[in-house]
């Protein structure tokens, strides 16, 4: 069986490891691993009770804003047709997070 507990941990002190791994400029491997090994450590804590429950929006508001932070950073060097669909994603993703905040 998984130790949550320890991934959770692990996952916290992944984002000073990647980035003392990744070489400086380098935002292509380091911008999506910090991103998605912080919504793995998110999604464990809020399952097992590791962190302060929060409601579901919240939750939906805090993954949308961090995966558009993400998809934003690759659409710096997508062609022009990936760049397209990549700013499509992220327009939906932060109208998620600005319909919660607007309530």
């Amino acid at each position: 069986m998984t130790d949550l507990l320890t991934l959770s941990e692990k996952l916290g002190d992944a984002w000073q490891w990647i980035q003392e791994t990744d070489p400086p400029g380098s935002l292509d491997a380091d911008v999506p691993a910090m991103v998605l090994a912080d919504l793995a450590k998110l999604a464990i804590d809020q399952r097992e009770g590791f962190s302060p429950e929060i409601d579901a929006q919240t939750l939906l508001t805090e993954v949308a804003r961090s995966l558009a932070y993400m998809l934003n950073r690759m659409a710096w060097d997508a062609s022009e047709a990936d760049g397209l669909r990549i700013s499509a994603a992220v327009t939906a993703l932060l109208a998620i997070h600005d319909a919660r905040h607007m309530n």
